[in-house]
């Protein structure tokens, strides 16, 4: 309510209400008509200036192209460890595999050609009077468990093959997943007049079947066995 009491100015009076009408809207301010006390509106003033705007970041083409390549160079150097780690993985696991094979064989025909008897009438060896054959690319003497069978081991293809006896059929002694590039038994002091203790020298040469020709991995073995029996006058 406004009164007009006195001879001076009229004095606004208020009844407890402020109103706040906008007249205007600018990019950054408002412009007020006021109906109320000045601190009153100067309290809104600075309530609604302080209401943060809304604004929208987004990225520009070039921060995505950016972005997308460094993601593709990272990809790229961890498939690039990754498929390393298998091919590593993948070697180690052939070479061991050829290991393992090449150390059976070498050391069951090691275990025959140790125990071997002369063969008196020549009937296995091909000459009397020896102990093993001529040797070569196979090697026969006389089973020592079983001295009516001759024992022979040879190389068929890429593969060690071991007859328990005459007639019977070849028996593979290594697997598929080596090739077996050359076997020679190389035999000394066969003939119990040559005043030398028989013994063999087994020459095995082998690798990875399947693998690639840069990191295909390979053996060469040799070792020497001494006949058990004195074999000299």
């Amino acid at each position: 309510m406004i009164g007009n009491k006195g001879l001076g100015p009229r004095t606004p009076t208020f009844e407890g209400r402020v109103v706040a009408k906008p007249l205007s809207r600018a990019k950054s301010s408002l412009t007020w008509r006021s109906e109320g006390s000045p601190d009153q509106v100067n309290l809104l003033y600075m309530f609604f200036s302080r209401i943060p705007k809304q604004e929208k970041d987004g990225f520009t083409l070039v921060e995505i192209l950016v972005a997308s390549a460094i993601f593709a160079v990272a990809v790229g150097a961890m498939m690039s460890v990754f498929v390393m780690s298998l091919k590593g993985q993948r070697n180690i696991r052939a070479q061991q595999n050829l290991i393992d094979n090449t150390r059976f064989a070498t050391e069951y025909m090691s275990r025959q050609i140790r125990m071997a008897q002369r063969d008196e009438p020549g009937t296995c060896t091909g000459t009397a009077g020896t102990t093993y054959s001529a040797g070569g690319s196979s090697l026969t003497f006389i089973d020592y468990r079983n001295p009516g069978k001759c024992v022979t081991y040879g190389l068929s293809g890429t593969q060690i093959l071991a007859q328990l006896d005459t007639g019977e059929p070849f028996v593979d002694m290594t697997s598929d997943d080596i090739l077996v590039t050359n076997l020679e038994f190389v035999v000394q002091g066969r003939d119990k007049i040559d005043l030398e203790q028989p013994r063999v020298t087994i020459v095995l040469e082998a690798e990875a079947a399947g693998e690639a020709a840069e990191s295909k991995p390979n053996i060469q073995l040799q070792t020497t066995i001494s006949a058990r029996n004195i074999d000299v006058p």
